[in-house]
């Protein structure tokens, strides 16, 4: 809940985009993803 909470926060990303991105990567893996700024990894969920 923390993390859907922590993406819908974000600038143009509602509900169904962050519910789109936790059923693609775990929160770990998005933690990564953020971090290592990896732009394509993000490009791969629909939505």
């Amino acid at each position: 809940m923390q993390a859907f909470e922590a993406l819908i926060s974000a600038h143009k990303v509602g509900p169904a985009l962050g519910l789109s991105i936790l059923s693609t990567y775990g929160p770990d893996q998005l933690i990564d993803i953020v971090n290592s700024q990896d732009i394509d990894a993000l490009c791969l969920v629909p939505g």
